[in-house]
């Protein structure tokens, strides 16, 4: 068994490694570049397996899975990063009721051993540092637009307050 669940948050990275038919081995990391190697360092160490053996299972999670995702992958992994409605879909089928991080990551390891999700990589370099210029670029626009709007409405104040003390 060689796939290994992770669900992401912001802060932390609750992982679950089923070791077999009914035997589980869960972990919690930091969401830091730390994390990440403590990550990949308690996996080969409980695996036995070398890390292109192994088949990292995370859902989409905006941009907190990203970081790590390329991590895993430029160390050698397989990784997965899955569409959160089938997970959740999934987890109903297995009539799993109850929704927790450590829950999460278990489903997603069984999500990845019983579906073998198609695996991920990350966009060009060039690519990400693109859309993340994008980004700012829309961030400044929108920020620029914010104070476009306070000024005029200073304006129409203080155009207001200069009409009303005539």
């Amino acid at each position: 068994m060689n796939v290994i669940g992770i669900d992401v948050s912001k802060e932390k990275l609750d992982c679950a490694w089923p070791r077999e038919e009914k035997k589980l081995k869960t972990k919690v990391f930091s969401n830091t570049i730390t994390g990440w190697k403590e990550l990949i360092e308690w996996s080969l160490k409980n695996t036995g397996l070398e890390i292109e053996q192994l088949h990292f299972v995370m859902e989409a999670t905006g941009i907190y899975h990203e970081q790590l995702a390329t991590s895993l992958y430029d160390a050698g992994a397989k990784v997965s990063v899955v569409n959160p409605a089938q997970v959740r879909l999934y987890a109903q089928g297995l009539g799993v009721r109850t929704k927790n991080d450590k829950k999460d990551s278990v489903v997603l390891a069984r999500y990845g051993l019983k579906e073998n999700p198609k695996l991920w990589q990350p966009e060009v370099l060039e690519i990400r540092i693109l859309k993340a210029f994008i980004a700012r670029l829309d961030g400044i626009e929108k920020d620029l637009q914010r104070e476009k709007n306070r000024q005029e409405k200073a304006l129409i104040s203080k155009a207001l307050k200069k009409f009303l003390s005539r």
